[in-house]
């Protein structure tokens, strides 16, 4: 719905950016993005997910890194996040 909006609003867009906060509290949503997630980039869509702990977007995080996703860690990461980043 967030690209056919931008689509319809803006007579050249280039890229829509969805913003979802603490996606892990959506597990449908969670489910959806991760079948999805790999092809968004062709169709103008970027993402900015965030979340406490990474292990919550575990379904995720394949293909996120499989589409070239990128990973921001913020000062006072725990060892889990960086071993699950890394992995």
């Amino acid at each position: 719905m967030a690209v056919a909006t931008a689509r319809s609003k803006i007579n050249n867009p280039r890229l829509c950016h969805l913003v979802i906060d603490e996606i892990h509290n959506y597990p449908q949503i969670l489910s959806f993005l991760s079948a999805k997630v790999k092809e968004a980039a062709k169709f103008g869509l970027s993402f900015l997910i965030s979340s406490h702990l990474l292990i919550d977007m575990r379904m995720l995080l394949p293909n996120l890194k499989a589409s070239g996703g990128s990973f921001i860690l913020i000062g006072g990461t725990s060892k889990e996040n960086l071993k699950f980043s890394s992995s």
